[in-house]
């Protein structure tokens, strides 16, 4: 679990509360294709809905994804990040 990084997005030097992963910026009618031909990206990775934190910032950037930020994060059970307990019900 703490062996393999995640990829979260960053925006204004704050990084996503949630864990928003990149790929929720994009639009899977409209740059599927793309992504697959340019960078072997299936479909199946683009149907994530982002968080409205992710909303607010691509709302405060205008549109433009670009101005969002990828950081690499290592996941830590001993710091909490990217680290989640779910009860059942």
């Amino acid at each position: 679990m703490q062996r393999v990084p995640i990829y979260v997005l960053s925006a204004n030097g704050e990084r996503s509360p949630v864990n928003d992963h990149p790929l929720c910026l994009f639009n899977p009618q409209e740059d599927a294709q793309i992504l697959q031909k340019e960078y072997g990206i299936p479909t199946r990775y683009l149907g994530t809905i982002m968080s409205p934190w992710a909303a607010k910032r691509l709302h405060e950037f205008g549109g433009d994804i670009t101005k969002f930020r990828v950081v690499k994060v290592w996941p830590s059970i001993l710091e909490q990040v990217a680290i989640a307990k779910t009860e059942p019900g």
